[in-house]
């Protein structure tokens, strides 16, 4: 399951959604389909930045091997945590015996509460995890 998500979006598309309006590359200019209005650098620069949010967002796997989240979790110092957590419930216990984690998963959800984790830095796991080997 290695992660083959990664996403390139188009700055102009972004910057189309963002503006409502069509945009597109003059030279090395930003400007309305028309072809009259620059786009100002603030706003490709707010683009931009969403752009790579976005794109974030669009490259997390939606689930990893358990191999994967075991390996990392070893690497990240918190497997023995994490085990420690999932050994007080039965159906926890059962769903890490799995072969997979899904990012969407009550037990994702309980983990991240218990360890104070982010979306984002669980995200950023799920992206580190999927580039081990299967």
């Amino acid at each position: 399951m290695e992660n083959t998500n990664a996403v390139n979006i188009p700055l102009v598309d972004v910057l189309s959604k963002m503006l409502e309006k069509r945009v597109v590359m003059s030279g090395d200019k930003y400007v309305e389909f028309d072809g009259v209005k620059e786009i100002p650098q603030a706003t490709v620069d707010l683009a931009i930045i969403e752009k790579v949010k976005l794109e974030k967002k669009m490259s997390v796997p939606n689930s990893i091997t358990m191999r994967q989240a075991k390996l990392h979790l070893l690497g990240l110092g918190l497997l023995d945590e994490v085990e420690s957590i999932i050994s007080s419930n039965r159906a926890w216990q059962i769903e890490w015996s799995g072969s997979t984690v899904e990012r969407v998963s009550p037990l994702i959800e309980v983990l991240k509460t218990n360890l104070a984790l982010t979306n984002d830095a669980v995200d950023d796991m799920f992206i580190a995890a999927s580039k081990l080997k299967v």
